[in-house]
């Protein structure tokens, strides 16, 4: 029952993504919602689970039936349909950018300009955490990050301008055409900002944002070069193979990065037996989090992590009671008060929209929230049709991005505060655009 439910879904799933990148071209591979966020559907619900399901490893029980286990994948399966047939009924299957006005040399001399500042205000913010991390020791760092991030959020959302940075630059890259000089710092910088975010996000073992930062350049690359992609043709597998060896190096730095924090004792939640599994496993092995939720009892959140995201802005010491998202909700679920602000070495848990849907709503939410989903993605793409500024569309390619990869394995009050700090830039960049 439960192989035979994920091979027909993988086939449905696979069947799609091959449609829609024949219809579309290869760009479709890094910005079309249905490509995007059923390729990390298939990771994060299909693929994990079955791996885990065939070597008995799990996070939280040491075992779940098989009926229970199907049905988990069966109940996602249909809500990602559900996203994908709402998009359908938009007509937004393939993604084509508008026709774009020329920006002037004097904009992209300012851009150049403002986006050095944002590069060096996440540089200095990614050093200084990088020193806080450094001062108390790896290993006591990572088992100890919600601790340490306490009364320094602003300083560690701050530190992602490094990767928006990185973004901006590739983009005055691509897009420069007479201000050699600029073109030319442009491309250094994008060196320097990515090699810098690579390094920063290792050291914390942010895996994902790494990850992302590649598809969003990939995605840059297909829209903005002047090479077409807007249909498929078989000199576009060089392309495809390229995005293979991308992805399989970004697996080989999951394993490297979970080793070492294997090594390190780091984190006590991993086998003595560290596996390729395993490491990927702890950076998409979220659908655990859906069999938990239906083999066990708990009260329905009512949209309770939601709102919590809302109310994140405000201070803890102005709110002392703020309700918590839903990782710490989800921790104290499965392990009764083991998430309690102010202790040490407390650990959240990494959610992800389906388990957000299912803790707030049960049932009805796998089924409702998707629809919602759709809806939000389906006004960015009518956005990305119809503009004719640059800028909107490299803001409306981060956001379909952004919705299309990290909302499947993210929670959604750490979503929606890097993204509001991340948008800052762009939206500077915007302005300058409109003068």
């Amino acid at each position: 029952m439960l192989y035979a439910i994920v091979i027909v879904c993988s086939i449905l799933f696979c069947f799609i993504i091959g449609k829609t990148i024949y219809r579309g071209g290869i760009a479709q591979l890094f910005i079309n919602p249905i490509v995007l966020g059923s390729l990390f559907f298939l990771i994060v619900h299909i693929l994990m689970p079955i791996l885990q399901w065939n070597i008995k490893y799990f996070r939280y029980e040491t075992s779940y039936t098989e009926d229970t286990y199907a049905y988990s994948i069966l109940l996602v399966s249909i809500g990602q349909l559900i996203l994908i047939i709402t998009l359908h009924l938009h007509k937004y299957a393939v993604v084509q950018k508008s026709t774009t006005k020329v920006l002037t040399e004097r904009f992209y001399t300012k851009a150049f300009k403002l986006n050095l500042l944002i590069f060096l205000i996440g540089a200095f913010f990614s050093y200084k955490n990088l020193q806080e991390i450094f001062f108390y020791g790896i290993e006591n760092y990572l088992p100890n990050r919600i601790s340490f991030g306490i009364g320094n959020q602003i300083e560690l959302l701050l530190s992602t301008w490094i990767y928006v940075s990185c973004i901006v630059f590739f983009y005055l890259y691509l897009n420069i055409q007479t201000l050699r000089s600029i073109k030319k710092w442009s491309f250094i910088f994008f060196l320097l900002s990515l090699l810098s975010t690579i390094i920063y996000y290792t050291v914390n073992s942010n895996r994902h944002s790494i990850f992302i930062l590649l598809i969003n350049l990939l995605a840059l690359y297909s829209i903005f070069t002047k090479r077409s992609f807007k249909k498929f043709n078989f000199k576009q597998l060089k392309v495809a193979f390229k995005v293979l060896i991308i992805s399989l190096c970004s697996i080989s730095l999951f394993f490297f990065i979970g080793n070492i924090r294997e090594t390190r004792k780091i984190d006590p939640t991993f086998s003595p037996d560290y596996s390729l599994i395993e490491a990927i496993n702890g950076a998409f092995g979220n659908h655990e989090n859906i069999v938990w939720l239906l083999d066990n009892k708990y009260d329905d959140q009512l949209g309770s992590t939601y709102a919590a995201a809302i109310l994140n802005f405000i201070p803890r010491s102005v709110w002392e009671d703020k309700p918590l998202g839903a990782g710490p909700r989800l921790k104290n679920m499965i392990y009764p008060g083991s998430y309690v602000l102010g202790n040490n070495y407390i650990s959240s848990v990494t959610t992800g929209f389906y388990t957000e849907f299912l803790m707030n709503f049960g049932i009805t939410g796998i089924f409702l929230g998707p629809i919602i989903i759709g809806l939000i993605l389906a006004f960015f793409l009518k956005k990305l049709q119809v503009t004719t500024n640059p800028i909107t569309n490299l803001i409306l390619i981060f956001i379909l991005t952004t919705l299309s990869t990290e909302y499947y394995y993210a929670e959604f009050l750490g979503l929606l505060a890097r993204f509001i700090f991340s948008g800052i830039p762009l939206f500077l960049l915007y302005k300058i655009s409109k003068g």
